[in-house]
């Protein structure tokens, strides 16, 4: 559980089940959306995964100055129940 609170996770459905973290999970997210493998890929490259993860630990330590975190709930509770 705490490793899902650290960092967005991907699981592949097919065996075998490989399992993606930060960013290599949002590239896989990515690679399934748009249904090309090229995110992945790109990840892949010498450099380019590890570049990816240090901006994802950026962002992920950072995320509550970023725009949309505060639970939509809690910013309309009229609409809520």
């Amino acid at each position: 559980m705490k490793q899902c609170e650290g960092a967005v996770w991907a699981v592949e459905p097919q065996e075998p089940r490989r399992r993606y973290r930060g960013a290599a999970a949002v590239n896989a997210s990515l690679a399934v959306a748009l249904g090309i493998r090229f995110p992945l890929t790109f990840y892949e490259l010498p450099g380019i995964g590890r570049l990816q993860e240090r901006l994802y630990d950026l962002v992920a330590a950072n995320h509550h100055r970023l725009p949309g975190d505060v639970p939509y709930c809690k910013e309309h509770p009229e609409e809520c129940r």
